[in-house]
C-alpha cells in the first residue's frame, strides 16, 4: 500500500518524502483547501523534481466546486500541469472530471473524497468517467471499502487525521452560516463551535480524529492501495510524525510483525487529537465526536498527587523536561522545570491548582526534535555530487551541461538581447546552484560569457530545473515521469429538449403529501421520516407522480434497500431524487428515472451536461450560486423556493447520544446567537440525521427565478402542518404556472433568499 502524505507548502511535501511518504498531495488552484499556504507553479515543479527523482509521486487537489467562469482557467491549468508531469489529479466536480478526462486522457483522475463515492455503485459510475482511482468517503466501513476494490478501481481511504462531521461533499452549513463555503475550499468549521441540545451546552457536532495504526492488516485485506494522512492546513512537525508512525507500522506488517502501536499512538497524541482518536466508522461505530471541547487535548499524564510550595507532583512514566507544555485543570503552560521524583515528576503549577486536577502533555519538546529529525530524511536521501558548466553567447546561445557519475545532461535556450548590465559570472553560479531541495550537491559551477548576453533569472531557472531533472533521470531512468499521449478534444455540448415548468413539493409526512398533492404540485418528492411514514405514502394510490428523495450517505446496504422498495413499489415510483455517484448508479442500474439532487454540486455547464449524458431528467443546481451563475448552467434547472433546506447530513445522531430515539423528531441544535436548527431523520434502509437551517428560504420575485432559467421549482416542507403545506403550494403553483409573483410571507423579514442574490465565497 502507498502512504499518501499531505503538504500545504514545498517545505512540507519535501519533508514528508524524506519521513517516510511514498507521496504527496498538494493544493494548486481551485483547491479545497484555500486557506492552506498552497504551491505556485515553480513551488509544484520543484515539488515534482524532488519526488520523481526518488521515485515517488505529487498528485495535485483540484476538487472544489467550480462555476462555469472559473472552468475554462481550471482546464488550462490542468494542461500545465499535465505537461508538468504531475502523478494524479484528485477532483470532485463532475463535469470539471469529465472534460479533463476527455483533454487529457492520459492524466490520472483520482475521485476526491468531496466527490461522495461510498459505495461500488459510485466507484463504478466515476470509472465511467475517466477517475482510475477513488477517495472513499470517511463513512464508509471497511466493508464498504472492499466492496468498491473488487469493483476493479483502486481505492483510497484516510488513515489519520480529523474527520468532517456532515457526509463528504454534502455540507452546506459554512456557506450558510457565514457565506465561505466547505464545497469552495473555505470552511469556517461550524461544526467546530458550541451548541446547546436537549438543554445542555456541548461540542456536539465536532469529530474526533481519526487514528488506525491497527487497522494496516484490515485495510490491505479489503484492497485498499493507498493509505491517506489528512493534513494540509498542518505544521510540518505533525505530517512528518504521522508519516514516520504509519510507516513504521506499515514496514512492520509488510515483513510480518507488530508495530508498538500503543506508544507511536501516544506520540501522535501529544502531536494533536481532538478528544482522544476513534477509528472512525471504519469498524461499524458510530460513537465519534466529542463534546467536551473541539480543539487539540493533548495526552493525559494522570493527576496532581500533592502540592508542595506551588510545586505539584504528577506521577507519569513520559519523560517531561524544561520547555514541554502542559495543561494541569483548564490553564495551560510551559514547564520552568521538570525534577525526577519516584516514579513520576515534580513540576510547577499554576495558582489555583488543586490536588486531583489532570495533567496533559500539549507538546514535547523532544518529540519536535525527533520530527524535525524525521523531515531531514535518513541515508537513502544522500545527495548526488552535480558539476555545472554554463555558456552563454551575445546574439546565440545559452547552454548548462550538468554531470555527475559519467552521465551528463544538457539543457539550451536562445540569448535574444543584449544586456545593458551584464550579470556578474558570481550572480550567475550563485542563481545555477540553487538545488530547490533536489538531492544534488554543486561541487563545481563554471561561467563563460561571450559578449553581453541578458540573462532574465526565469531563463537560467528553467535552464537549471530542465538539466537536473535530465542528469537525475539519466542516473534513475526508471524514476523518470510517466510520458503522456497527446492530448484529447473538449467533449460536444448537449442540445436540449426545453421541459415545461413544474413545482416539486419535497414532504416528510403522509399528511403533507396528501395536502400537497391536493393543492396542485406536479411532482412528490419523498423525503420519509421513517420506514412506516413512506409506506403509507406509497400505498396510497391518489398519491402520483412519486419521485423517492435518497440519502446523501448511499452505501451498498442502501442501494439493497432501494432495490427492494422498487421491486415491491414500481408502479408508484416516477423516478428518485439522487445526491451522489452512488444513488445515481443505482437509480441507472435499475431503470429508474432520476433527478440530480443539489447535492452533486452542480454548478457549471460542464457539470450539468455530465449529469445530462449520465440520464438525468433535471438537474437542482447547486444551493451555494447565486441567479447570474443559474443563468450561465444550460438545461432542464431546479432550485429551492421555499423551506428550510437540510445544511448538514450525519452519519453519527446528536439526538441519540444525548436524549436517546424517544427524543427524535424534537430536537434542536441552538447557537450562542440563538438560531435553531431543526435535527430530523431522513429515512433510506436506516437513519439519516439532518441538520435544517435555522431560518427557511422563501424567494418572493417569481421574474427573478425566470430570468435565471429556471424550469422546476422545490418547495420543502419539515415541520409544516397539512393546512399550511397546502397554502405555501397553491401559492407557488399558482405564480409559476401564470406570471405572477410569489407570495411574500406575513413576515418575510423572518425568511432568507437563500444564497439566489449572493452566493458564497
Amino acid at each position: 500500500m502507498e502512504l499518501l502524505a499531505p503538504a500545504g507548502e514545498k517545505e512540507i511535501a519535501l519533508a514528508a518524502l524524506r519521513a517516510g511518504a511514498d507521496a504527496c498531495y498538494v493544493g494548486g488552484l481551485w483547491s479545497a483547501r484555500a486557506y492552506a499556504k498552497n504551491f505556485d507553479e515553480r513551488d509544484l515543479l520543484d515539488t515534482l523534481d524532488f519526488a520523481h527523482a526518488h521515485g515517488k509521486k505529487v498528485y495535485v487537489a483540484l476538487n472544489t466546486m467550480l462555476d462555469t467562469r472559473e472552468l475554462a482557467d481550471a482546464l488550462s491549468y490542468t494542461g500545465r500541469l499535465y505537461d508538468a508531469g504531475v502523478d494524479a489529479i484528485i477532483a470532485a466536480d463532475l463535469g470539471y472530471i469529465a472534460e479533463a478526462h476527455a483533454r487529457f486522457p492520459g492524466l490520472a483522475l483520482h475521485a476526491s473524497t468531496q466527490a461522495g463515492v461510498q459505495s461500488a455503485a459510485g466507484a463504478a459510475l466515476l470509472q465511467s468517467l475517466g477517475c482510475t482511482r477513488v477517495v472513499a468517503a470517511r463513512e464508509c466501513t471497511m466493508a464498504d471499502l472492499c466492496a468498491m476494490a473488487q469493483a476493479g478501481i483502486e481505492v483510497e481511504a484516510f488513515c489519520h487525521g480529523a474527520m468532517c462531521s456532515s457526509v463528504s461533499g454534502a455540507c452546506l452549513m459554512s456557506g450558510v452560516l457565514g457565506g465561505r463555503s466547505g464545497n469552495r475550499g473555505r470552511c469556517a468549521q461550524p461544526c467546530r463551535q458550541e451548541y446547546r441540545l436537549l438543554g445542555e451546552k456541548g461540542y456536539f457536532l465536532s469529530m474526533k480524529d481519526l487514528c488506525t495504526l491497527d487497522l494496516i492488516a484490515a485495510f490491505d485485506r479489503a484492497g485498499v492501495c493507498s493509505l491517506k494522512i489528512e493534513g494540509r492546513m498542518k505544521k510540518l512537525e505533525y505530517v512528518t510524525s504521522a508519516v514516520a508512525a504509519y510507516r513504521r507500522a506499515m514496514d512492520a506488517y509488510a515483513v510480518g510483525r507488530r508495530a508498538d502501536t500503543a506508544a507511536l499512538r501516544r506520540e501522535l497524541s501529544v502531536m494533536f487529537n481532538r478528544g482522544g482518536f476513534s477509528e472512525g466508522y471504519l469498524l461499524g461505530s458510530r460513537d465519534v465526536t466529542y463534546v467536551k471541547k473541539p480543539n487539540h487535548r493533548g495526552l493525559y499524564l494522570g493527576k496532581i498527587a500533592d502540592i508542595r510550595g506551588g510545586r505539584g507532583f504528577a506521577r507519569t512514566d513520559w519523560p517531561l523536561q524544561k520547555g514541554d507544555s502542559v495543561e494541569v485543570g483548564t490553564q495551560g503552560f510551559a514547564l520552568a522545570y521538570a525534577d525526577r521524583e519516584g516514579d513520576g515528576f515534580r513540576i510547577a503549577v499554576p495558582r489555583g491548582a488543586a490536588v486531583g486536577d489532570p495533567v496533559y502533555l500539549k507538546a514535547s519538546l523532544a518529540l519536535l526534535q525527533k520530527a524535525q529529525a524525521a523531515g531531514r530524511g535518513q541515508a537513502d536521501f544522500c545527495e548526488t555530487a552535480v558539476t555545472l558548466r554554463f555558456s552563454a553567447a551575445e546574439g546565440g546561445m545559452a547552454c548548462l551541461e550538468a554531470s555527475a557519475d559519467g552521465k551528463t545532461a544538457r539543457a539550451e535556450a536562445p540569448v535574444r538581447e543584449r544586456a545593458q548590465k551584464p550579470a556578474a559570472p558570481d550572480r550567475i553560479r550563485q542563481q545555477l546552484c540553487k538545488t530547490a531541495g533536489l538531492p544534488v550537491r554543486i561541487t563545481d559551477c563554471r561561467v563563460a560569457l561571450a559578449g553581453a548576453p541578458f540573462l532574465p533569472v526565469s531563463q537560467m531557472n528553467a535552464l537549471r530545473r530542465e538539466a537536473l531533472a535530465a542528469l537525475l533521470g539519466e542516473l534513475s531512468p526508471a524514476k523518470k515521469p510517466h510520458a503522456h499521449p497527446a492530448a484529447g478534444k473538449p467533449l460536444p455540448p448537449i442540445v436540449w429538449d426545453k421541459q415545461p415548468r413544474y413545482v416539486a413539493a419535497q414532504v416528510r409526512t403522509p399528511a403533507q403529501a396528501r395536502a400537497a398533492a391536493a393543492a396542485g404540485a406536479d411532482r412528490l418528492y419523498v423525503a420519509p421520516e421513517g420506514a412506516e411514514a413512506l409506506q403509507d405514502i406509497l400505498s396510497d394510490e391518489s398519491l402520483s407522480p412519486i419521485w423517492l428523495v435518497l440519502p446523501p450517505f448511499f452505501d451498498d446496504a442502501a442501494g439493497a434497500w432501494l432495490s427492494g422498495v422498487a421491486a415491491a413499489h414500481r408502479a408508484r415510483l416516477a423516478g428518485v431524487v439522487a445526491p451522489n455517484p452512488g444513488a445515481i448508479q443505482a437509480a441507472r442500474d435499475l431503470g429508474l428515472a432520476w433527478v440530480a439532487d443539489f447535492w452533486t454540486n452542480a454548478a457549471n455547464r460542464a457539470a450539468v451536461e455530465a449529469l445530462a449524458r449520465l440520464g438525468a431528467a433535471d438537474v437542482a443546481v447547486s444551493q451555494e450560486i447565486d441567479a447570474a451563475r443559474i443563468a450561465d448552467l444550460p438545461g432542464n434547472k431546479e432550485t429551492v423556493a421555499y423551506g428550510r433546506i437540510p445544511l448538514m447530513n450525519l452519519h453519527h445522531c446528536p439526538t441519540r447520544r444525548a436524549g436517546g430515539c424517544e427524543a427524535c423528531g424534537k430536537a434542536e441544535l441552538q447557537d450562542k446567537l440563538g438560531y435553531r436548527f431543526p435535527l430530523r431523520r431522513l429515512w433510506g434502509g436506516v437513519c439519516l440525521t439532518q441538520v435544517y437551517n435555522a431560518v427557511p428560504i422563501a424567494l418572493y420575485r417569481a421574474a427573478d427565478v425566470r430570468r435565471a432559467g429556471v424550469t422546476g421549482l422545490r418547495l420543502v416542507f419539515v415541520d409544516e402542518s397539512a393546512e399550511e403545506t397546502a397554502r405555501v403550494v397553491r401559492g407557488y403553483a399558482a405564480a409559476w404556472h401564470g406570471q405572477g409573483e410569489f407570495p411574500r410571507r406575513d413576515r418575510q423579514s423572518q425568511y432568507s433568499s437563500g444564497h439566489f442574490y449572493r452566493g458564497v465565497e
